[in-house]
């Protein structure tokens, strides 16, 4: 995302998201996932890569 905004000067709600998404996986330990349940962790992780695709797209124009 980085070179794509430098590249089209354009930056926006992508960038947030992908940024917030980044350091919640960082800080995120393995014992936690298991803990919580692996199949709503997956559940969630799916989701919000979908609302971050269509944020990249709406930044970008690729929609």
């Amino acid at each position: 995302l980085d070179a794509l905004g430098r590249e089209t000067g354009r930056q926006g709600e992508a960038d947030r998201m992908a940024r917030l998404r980044q350091k919640r996986l960082e800080r995120t330990r393995v014992e936690e996932i298991i803990a919580s349940g692996l199949h709503e962790f997956l559940q969630a992780f799916i989701r919000e890569n979908r609302l971050l695709n269509q944020a990249i797209n709406e930044q970008f124009r690729f929609a």
